[in-house]
């Protein structure tokens, strides 16, 4: 039976996200093979699973999402997070990360938490695709040679 505490409507945001982070959600994000990112409607992240993820979580909570997206995808962030937050839709879109020696590949799935009716935060799943990436730029790089052989 849950205790009367965990019942009741939470009493803040910082509340809100704390029941997230501490209830069902540790255990599954602590084997989930994906980093997942809890935001607020300001991007300031909340919560960070560590799998999957070079960043230590105290380096990264309470820090703009945007910090750690290559400039080159903001507005394709910008614009998957606002169309969670503005209709409960789920959105997907590819970004890059990391500085040029580290740089990764990651396919990003958002959807809304919902509190009271109430769209409060987004919770993104990040899926490391490096070595998709990679091996796609391998095999266009092939296709390239080869057609400039045959051509």
């Amino acid at each position: 039976m849950k205790d009367e505490e965990s019942t009741k409507p939470p009493r803040s945001e910082a509340e809100l996200f704390a029941r997230i982070r501490d209830g069902w959600m540790r255990p599954v994000l602590a084997q989930a093979p994906v980093s997942v990112i809890v935001i607020d409607r300001q991007s300031i992240v909340r919560d960070i699973s560590r799998r999957d993820s070079d960043l230590d979580p105290a380096e990264v909570v309470g820090r703009n999402v945007y910090e750690f997206v290559d400039p080159a995808y903001h507005d394709v962030t910008r614009r998957a997070i606002q169309e969670v937050l503005e209709g409960r839709k789920h959105a997907s879109f590819p970004s890059l990360a990391g500085d040029p020696e580290t740089r990764k590949y990651y396919e990003n799935h958002l959807g809304p938490i919902i509190d009271n009716g109430e769209i409060v935060a987004v919770t993104i799943v990040a899926i490391e695709v490096t070595r998709r990436e990679q091996a796609e730029e391998r095999r266009r790089a092939a296709e390239d040679r080869l057609r400039r052989l045959v051509g």
